[in-house]
């Protein structure tokens, strides 16, 4: 049997699945993957045990019809729909994106996360599927920056000092056009830019983990100014480190 041949007879068998319920249920035993099913308007279908947890729901029924906006803030969500409509729009699948998100423990996380169309019968886009993954849990040989990882625990290690984009560029034996060009185009923002998210991750652990006031938490994440914190903080999150507390944490 030919290539032509075997590629129409999987075509063949795949056509008579009707529902993706197994598929689902056999993801349910990879402990950290998360399984998600949207719609055109980016609105939740089901989802796998893990992405419940993630949502803290305990049924697929408590996130139908729902968006990510019921769940995260704004700030965080955005890219997501972003994403959403690229695939939808352009019937086109993104591998490895890599994303902020709030783990399971309430902390920001970057996931890695691939997405692709759903089709019916006939070849309508009638939504997407997606599995994502917390990269603090993925063997770093699968991780897509492995040769970033020594940059990312330098900023993790000192976010809250001034760090220069030469030391960065050292670190991974890049020039320095070199290494901005590599970075953004792995995380979509510039390095410095990711070592503001970095700052905005630890206050928000600080709002969750602590009862700081928000002065002290300003100078704990590295910044001088307090005002310049609720502005970043508004920007990447979408509400104020108050709200953020009050909203999200009960508080």
């Amino acid at each position: 049997m030919d290539k032509k041949a075997i590629e129409s007879e999987i075509s063949s068998f795949m056509g008579k699945v009707s529902n993706i319920k197994n598929f689902q249920l056999l993801l349910d035993h990879i402990p950290d993957i998360y399984f998600f099913v949207k719609d055109t308007e980016s609105k939740l279908i089901t989802c796998n045990s893990n992405m419940l947890r993630l949502f803290n729901r305990k049924h697929p029924t408590d996130i139908f019809g729902k968006t990510g906006l019921d769940f995260f803030p704004a700030g965080i969500v955005n890219t997501f729909f972003e994403d959403d409509r690229y695939v939808l729009s352009n019937n086109a699948t993104l591998v490895d994106r890599i994303e902020l998100n709030i783990a399971e423990n309430g902390s920001l996380s970057w996931f890695c996360t691939t997405k692709t169309p759903l089709h019916n019968s006939r070849g309508k886009v009638i939504g997407l599927m997606g599995i994502t993954r917390n990269l603090g849990e993925a063997d770093p040989e699968l991780h897509p920056f492995m040769k970033m990882i020594p940059v990312l625990k330098y900023m993790q290690d000192n976010f809250k000092d001034d760090i220069e984009i030469a030391t960065l560029a050292n670190i991974c034996h890049l020039s320095v056009s070199q290494f901005h060009r590599s970075f953004k185009k792995l995380f979509r923002m510039p390095p410095l830019q990711f070592v503001l998210k970095l700052r905005i991750q630890e206050a928000c652990k600080l709002l969750k983990n602590s009862d700081l006031n928000i002065g002290e938490i300003t100078f704990r994440c590295g910044f001088n100014d307090q005002n310049y914190l609720a502005r970043c903080f508004n920007k990447f999150i979408g509400v104020s480190p108050s709200q953020y507390r009050k909203k999200f944490i009960g508080r």
